[in-house]
């Protein structure tokens, strides 16, 4: 009976733990120093998911129905674990976003030419909304990457919205409140990041090694490329 209820209890704090899952993953990346945000992502993932199918294999280990036990175990356990993946995947399996369209890449160009205040040699340009939730997820991930980075002008924000809404977004995202940014309008934001936001342009000699979105930003990745010499 005991056992029983620690198995409860477990299966329960996973479930738990599936509703605040981006929360548990900055908490993890923010405060563990040695993880990195694909570890985190996987490893909180796969801890979930064993949590959640711990309870299902003791009560199915009390079965005496041999078939039914036997399809039970191969369909129920392999479906739950997968719940957290299923319900927050990541943008891509192998952590980048997506290929960049001829689009993008000409929108961006253009905004380049015409803000040449934009590094773009050896840097991470992100375009961000104070008001997207996937731009805060992706706005605290950059709070801890712009602290491994050699100089703080490798981390380039581009945002539409007025100082006031920056300064609060900056704020609670953990990036200094006097961090310089550039201001686009929302027209452009979108045009560059083809409708989808946020999006981030990892930078090498004027050339996009990468492009990532909130659940797929590489840490190591972005830190090894930009602090190369």
């Amino acid at each position: 009976m005991l056992k029983i209820l620690v198995y409860t209890l477990i299966s329960a704090f996973g479930w738990i733990v599936i509703l605040f899952m981006d929360e548990s993953e900055m908490f993890l990346y923010q405060n563990v120093p040695f993880l990195n945000l694909i570890l985190v992502f996987y490893s909180l993932r796969i801890f979930i998911g064993i949590s959640i199918i711990i309870l299902p294999c003791k009560l199915l280990s009390y079965l005496n129905f041999g078939l039914l036990k036997k399809w039970t175990q191969r369909l129920l356990i392999p479906c739950l674990f997968f719940i957290p993946f299923i319900i927050s995947p990541p943008d891509s399996w192998g952590f980048k976003h997506k290929k960049t369209s001829k689009e993008q890449k000409a929108h961006l160009g253009n905004l380049l030419i015409q803000n040449n205040n934009i590094h773009s040699e050896n840097s991470l340009i992100c375009f961000l909304s104070a008001h997207c939730t996937f731009c805060k997820l992706a706005g605290k991930k950059l709070g801890v990457i712009k602290n491994n980075l050699a100089h703080d002008d490798q981390l380039q924000i581009v945002i539409h919205n007025d100082s006031s809404e920056v300064q609060k977004f900056f704020k609670k995202v953990g990036i200094p409140e006097h961090f310089n940014y550039h201001y686009t309008s929302i027209d452009t934001l979108l045009n560059i990041c083809g409708g989808t936001m946020p999006t981030m342009f990892l930078m090498k000699n004027n050339c996009i090694i990468n492009e990532y979105g909130s659940r797929s930003l590489n840490d190591l990745e972005i830190i090894n490329q930009l602090n190369k010499l």
